[in-house]
């Protein structure tokens, strides 16, 4: 009995000690570690807004959700003890709400996105009012669907969309009524490759549902709205200035003020975009925030001029702020911009001190109560990321920066504010990095720099574009200032080109880059500490916490072969991800007028398998549909070799690759014989051509090579024909393989029963296009496939796919 007593003491004064170790650990951390300034703690209306979009982010993705859910109750639990399950409750509660404003909303939409893509009968009756009309080359017309004949799919309270192109020269504005007699609906496609642009899922958040496309039977009848709208008269706005602007400004010049006026890039230049996407300026190009306080600057000073008593100014301010918000097609950035900025000057009309946490709190949940899906759109996540970045940076990390070392201590003006600008826009860079990240896959380095040499340059040119629009009724001014225009944007435009010119002008990263962005935010951090002279085991708790999380990362990345067959229409194209993170990419589709394989299908798939250089990029023979796309693969990424066949021809386009890879000092490997590249967990195998397929056609003597691991293997065949795989079985006599792309697109001049026999394989991939001239693939391919009962994947039908090989198995990866 003693010694149980005993045992009891002592385990009783352990559970002491213990809870007095944590109650330590939690005032420290209460103390060390406050991250709720007590401008957040007294705005609710913020945390509200956070609450509902955590819940709404736990319909796609649970576990998120869950895991930033907890995390903040956990902080509430370290700041807040007391008053910790009041708070936690409420959180909750917001955060069902949420939850439920979502599901709501999604669940009504559901039954018409079905089957709307079901739908391929033509539609004997339209009628719908025009939402949206294009003022420059675009040409597409919105339409809200008033009737729509047979009423198949279209179910729930929704307004539903749908775009029109029409060919005849429509002057339609917003609020007209439009009639299609015996038209066709077509729903809106995913996308067919890794790594590009899901369009469909974008136009879903917006209600759209399809395209209508005008046949030869179609009957076109416009009504015209004889009565006043907010669109339309927001729609003349936006004609007349597309046409004050090409009054005097060049083409090209007038391209970029819409674009910084009025958002409307569709005039913009390509190479412009890009460069401005690389140096980390593209958002100057997005109206937002900052074209919205130059906005807000120019009608403060009217109110001035025109001397209208404090208040009512006040009503002006926020009237004209709507008023811009309707021209610019109410985009979330320009509502969230607008809305905070009237919120923040009708504080004093109420007597209450606006608080920024507060402010943005109450627009975020305005917008996501009236419209729950703009929480997809990705202009809504990086202004309200950009704008909540700034602020903890002005109301947390500022405070925290040693008093000589802030800018206010620079007595120039000129480089003070240089600084401050490229402080804010590298903040604004910080807070967006992890949503553009997994998506651009490529840092600015150059941002800063940028951002403090351009942005200054647009808000100059953003005040002459509305003076010069002010002052349109005297067209010697207007002249003189379209001069001042053309001069600033050419400068911008040199700038923003010379900057991005450079290769380090930014930075590739690979995968979703979750370690880059542990380690950026690790080191703005730790470097507070440092600059605040923390005790040295914070900073050694933070770099380990940092390090295991990279290492964990790194830990869980798989080290597998990736084949990727990608959908490039009538052609080729396939890029193989090796166990050492090499990567081989074998043909790179056509290239027409209207889309090059490359920059639209192939570079898009290398970048999101997070490829920086090209191992080997093997050119199996000289058509067309194969070698299209290897100029734009060339200039945009690192190519190490380049592998071709011999006799490979002589034409223009292989000229250009040749000069473009000898530019680049590319090297060049000709294949004549077989080439093996033996590594510990794959071989590659160059089967084909051999020196006596010289006096074969170019079908028959293009290249043909095997990929094997432990978990199967791949054989490409290019175009081969029946000469070509007679001439390959003679050589080898059995080529076993788990994969084979199918050769010459399922051509009946190829794929025979021996070169079946003699391969044995599980899966056939046949790269066609929908719908093509030459009929492939042929029907007795598919017999013969069938009768090998080899499983058959269309590119036309199911887009592209992607294969990963295990140790011993393989299986297809759901990328879409």
């Amino acid at each position: 009995m003693e010694g149980r007593g005993t045992q009891q003491k002592f385990h009783g004064e352990g559970l002491r000690n213990t809870g007095r170790r944590m109650q330590l650990v939690s005032r420290h951390l209460r103390r060390d570690f406050v991250f709720l300034p007590s401008s957040v703690r007294k705005a609710p209306l913020f945390w509200w807004f956070l609450f509902f979009l955590m819940g709404m982010a736990s319909v796609p993705a649970p576990r998120i959700g869950i895991l930033f859910l907890s995390i903040i109750a956990f902080g509430f639990y370290l700041q807040e003890k007391k008053s910790a399950i009041g708070l936690i409750l409420m959180m909750c509660v917001c955060a069902g709400l949420g939850w439920i404003r979502l599901e709501m909303r999604q669940t009504d939409r559901i039954p018409a996105f079905r089957g709307a893509r079901q739908w391929t009968g033509p539609i004997r009756k339209f009628l719908g009012t025009i939402q949206s009309s294009g003022i420059t080359r675009t040409g597409r017309y919105r339409l809200e669907v008033l009737w729509l004949e047979p009423d198949t799919f279209l179910h729930g309270r929704t307004r539903w969309h749908v775009y029109v192109y029409p060919d005849t020269n429509l002057q339609a504005i917003p609020g007209d009524t439009l009639q299609l007699t015996w038209c066709r609906f077509s729903p809106l496609a995913p996308p067919r490759n890794p790594g590009q642009f899901d369009f469909r899922s974008y136009a879903h958040n917006h209600g759209i549902i399809g395209v209508l496309s005008l046949t030869d039977s179609t009957a076109l009848t416009l009504r015209r709205h004889t009565g006043l709208t907010a669109m339309g008269c927001a729609w003349q706005v936006r004609r007349w200035v597309h046409r004050q602007l090409n009054r005097y400004v060049p083409e090209r010049e007038s391209g970029f003020l819409e674009a910084v006026l009025l958002g409307e890039k569709s005039d913009l230049d390509d190479e412009l975009q890009t460069a401005f996407r690389r140096i980390g300026v593209i958002h100057v190009l997005a109206v937002s925030g900052l074209h919205v306080g130059y906005i807000l600057i120019i009608i403060l000073l009217l109110t001035k001029l025109l001397r209208i008593p404090w208040g009512w100014d006040r009503l002006a301010i926020v009237l004209a702020l709507a008023g811009y918000c309707v021209v610019t097609g109410l985009r979330s950035s320009v509502i969230r911009a607008a809305g905070m900025a009237a919120l923040y000057l009708c504080g004093p009309l109420v007597n209450r001190r606006p608080n920024p946490y507060n402010i943005l709190g109450a627009v975020g949940l305005t917008m996501i109560l009236v419209e729950p899906l703009s929480v997809y759109d990705m202009g809504f996540q990086l202004s309200f990321a950009a704008v909540f970045s700034i602020l903890v940076y002005v109301t947390y990390l500022e405070p925290q920066i040693p008093d000589r070392w802030r800018i206010r201590r620079i007595h120039s003006p000129i480089v003070r504010g240089f600084l401050e600008l490229m402080v804010i826009s590298t903040m604004a860079q910080l807070g967006t990095l992890p949503l553009l990240l997994p998506r651009t896959h490529q840092i600015p380095l150059l941002s800063m720099v940028a951002n403090g040499l351009i942005v200054p340059l647009v808000g100059v040119i953003v005040s002459l574009g509305f003076l010069y629009l002010v002052v349109s009724f005297v067209p010697l001014i207007q002249a003189v200032i379209a001069n001042s225009l053309w001069l600033c944007i050419r400068l911008v435009e040199t700038t923003a080109r010379y900057l991005s010119a450079p290769a380090f002008a930014t930075a590739r990263v690979s995968g979703d880059g979750i370690d880059v962005i542990l380690i950026v935010y690790g080191s703005v951090f730790l470097s507070l500490y440092c600059l605040n002279r923390r005790p040295f085991r914070y900073f050694l708790l933070g770099a380990c916490l940092c390090w295991s999380l990279l290492v964990w990362h790194r830990a869980s990345l798989r080290n597998e072969l990736e084949a990727v067959f990608l959908d490039v229409g009538q052609g080729d194209a396939a890029l193989i991800r090796l166990p050492d993170r090499k990567t081989m990419v074998i043909d790179t589709g056509p290239r027409t007028y209207y889309r090059d394989s490359g920059r639209d299908v192939l570079l898009p798939a290398l970048v999101a398998l997070g490829v920086r250089e090209i191992q080997w990029l093997v050119l199996t023979h000289a058509h067309a549909d194969h070698i299209g796309g290897t100029l734009s693969v060339l200039k945009q990424i690192p190519v190490d070799t380049l592998v071709i066949p011999m006799q490979w021809g002589n034409t223009a386009l292989i000229r250009h690759i040749r000069r473009c890879a000898d530019s680049l000092h590319v090297a060049v490997d000709t294949i004549r014989g077989p080439k093996s590249i033996l590594h510990r967990d794959y071989l590659i195998q160059f089967l084909w051509p051999l020196r006596e397929a010289a006096e074969l056609n170019q079908n028959n003597r293009n290249i043909v090579c095997t990929v094997r691991t432990s978990g199967g293997s791949l054989l490409f065949t290019g175009d081969l024909e029946q000469d070509g795989e007679r001439a390959l079985l003679q050589r080898w006599d059995t080529v076993p393989t788990t994969v084979l792309k199918v050769g010459h697109h399922g051509s009946d001049t190829g794929t025979t029963g021996p070169f079946l026999e003699a391969l044995s394989p599980k899966l056939a991939v046949i790269s066609v296009g929908k719908g093509n001239k030459f009929g492939h693939p042929s029907p007795e391919v598919i017999q013969r496939l069938h009768d090998h009962q080899v499983t058959i994947h269309r590119t036309d039908r199911r887009q592209a796919l992607w294969l990963r090989f295990h140790q011993s198995n393989w299986d297809s990866v759901t990328w879409r």
